[in-house]
């Protein structure tokens, strides 16, 4: 789930296809990003749904390309929802006006200059059109499924990463060996190691990280994944029986035996910040899976993204 108040003025608005479309000036309503009206080509204010985020860093990073974002801006707060434009432009005078063009001789240029006489079916026009914008923003708000960004290049190569999206889910509080608590949500592979530590269960059992992706052609841990990673870390710590082996994959794009390097560093990377949370190294092996026993096929954007995973299989217990 995005938080709004990691979007800060001033920060720079990228479409998926890797196009400016503005800066920030402000978040509205908790839903809706204002931009500033100077980084806009027709130097109006528009607006994006948050619901439209796919991450943030420095940047805020949209789930669909520029055209498809230009083509239906949020609409500003205004009279009937419509942007300040198009209430504007539907809000009808006293003398309803239509428009007629004439010529006048400035020297060296016509200059054609505007008349207004009757066209009183405009503010309906545009009042139509104002409302069709609030539809498709509000059939937008309602889908709840992962929207990814296109990555053109290999595995090997730096290139746009894929959005995330969280599923509101309870969370629970578990008291573990030694007194600490931790508060775990099921279905995410912290309850469900809790649960299997904790049982007379036999080892070995292996579970695949449901928030731990890495950006195409890194093997740094991302910002939004270390929680998961820092809560596998005292989870682990609370059994130091425990032994794990953690296993990285990348996608099938590129050479397979880079890819093979890039899993294992992925590997040492979850590894480091398990032994950074307090568990022993020599609890810990790595190995790498390469572009091998995919996850989703590597034919689309997202399935290469899920295939550039880690696994965490509990060898002791």
């Amino acid at each position: 789930m995005i938080d709004p108040e990691t979007i800060k003025k001033d920060m720079p608005v990228i479409a998926s296809d890797g196009e400016r479309i503005g800066e920030v000036d402000g978040v509205e309503g908790g839903d809706r990003i204002k931009l500033k009206r100077t980084t806009s080509p027709d130097g109006v204010h528009h607006y994006v749904a948050i619901g439209d985020v796919a991450r943030i860093d420095e940047h805020v990073h949209l789930s669909r390309p520029a055209s498809e974002i230009r083509s239906g801006w949020m609409p500003a707060a205004g009279a009937g929802g419509l942007s300040a434009t198009a209430a504007t432009a539907a809000t009808p005078s006293a003398t309803a006006t239509t428009t007629q063009t004439r010529t006048v001789d400035d020297g060296a240029r016509d200059v054609h200059v505007e008349d207004n006489k009757d066209k009183s079916w405009l503010p309906w026009i545009l009042g139509a059109l104002a409302l069709l914008a609030l539809l498709i923003f509000g059939l937008r708000s309602c889908d709840d499924t992962q929207r990814t960004e296109a990555v053109p290049v290999g595995d090997n190569v730096v290139a746009a990463d894929t959005a995330d999206v969280d599923v509101a889910v309870e969370e629970q509080s578990v008291v573990l060996p030694g007194g600490a608590t931790v508060m775990l949500a099921p279905r995410t592979i912290g309850y469900d190691l809790q649960r299997f530590l904790a049982s007379t269960d036999a080892a070995p059992r292996t579970f695949q990280f449901e928030r731990l992706n890495f950006d195409t052609a890194k093997s740094d841990i991302r910002a939004i994944d270390r929680p998961t990673v820092d809560g596998i870390g005292q989870i682990l710590k609370a059994y130091p029986d425990s032994r794990v082996r953690v296993v990285g994959y990348a996608d099938a794009r590129g050479d397979a035996g880079a890819n093979a390097n890039l899993g294992l560093n992925r590997a040492k990377s979850v590894s480091a910040a398990l032994t950074a949370a307090g568990v022993t190294s020599n609890r810990i092996e790595t190995a790498t899976g390469g572009e091998a026993n995919p996850d989703e096929s590597n034919a689309t954007s997202e399935g290469q993204f899920e295939n550039r995973r880690t696994e965490l299989t509990v060898l002791d217990k």
